[in-house]
């Protein structure tokens, strides 16, 4: 064995869980895009990426439910579950 390499443990955070307001999103890398959707798939909330690792989305408009957050990033996806109440 010449190398070894640790496993990416990086992975993107969604917080708070369950949020009322705000949604913050960290990741690793930088944020392409971040698209929202209900329970029945439908998309709600769609926004572009400006390059940063960080983002904050407004929730407040958004019925109490489960909702699923995907995260785009520049070599993948993401795609994280968020309760809103």
């Amino acid at each position: 064995i010449h190398e070894v390499q640790d496993a990416k443990t990086e992975k993107v955070l969604v917080y708070p869980n369950p949020a009322t307001d705000v949604v913050y999103i960290e990741s690793p890398e930088a944020i392409a895009g971040i698209t929202v959707y209900n329970a029945a798939g439908s998309c709600v909330i769609s926004a572009e990426g400006n390059g940063a690792t960080n983002s904050a989305l407004q929730v407040e408009m958004l019925p109490a439910g489960v909702y699923f957050v995907k995260v785009i990033g520049l070599s993948g996806m993401e795609v994280l579950r968020i309760i809103k109440t």
